[in-house]
């Protein structure tokens, strides 16, 4: 077993589900992954790039899209097209970041 996160050891050595799948939302503000105070333009494009390829990779396939859209009618009561979201995600440089 190799799960990252305490909850995550818990529920998997308890049998309480099969499997599970963190999710990112984005509500009021604009977060980018993982960043950081001190986070330079290089390293802020490569977390942009790296998102929009895990949100795109993650959207492979009939049920993965059926997730993603049923996921956005319980955030956002509608569905987001993605050059939408690119464009949220290309909006945020590294001053950005550091506001946050």
């Amino acid at each position: 077993m190799n799960l990252s996160s305490k909850p995550a050891q818990l529920i998997s050595q308890s049998n309480l589900c099969h499997g599970f799948q963190s999710q990112h939302y984005l509500h009021r503000y604009r977060i980018v992954g993982n960043l950081y105070e001190f986070v330079t333009e290089s390293k802020c494009r490569q977390a942009k790039t790296l998102l929009k390829t895990n949100m795109l990779l993650q959207l492979y396939g009939s049920r993965p899209i059926c997730e993603d859209i049923g996921r956005q009618m319980l955030c956002y009561n509608r569905r987001i097209p993605i050059s939408k979201l690119k464009a949220g995600i290309y909006a945020v440089d590294a001053e950005t970041v550091q506001e946050v």
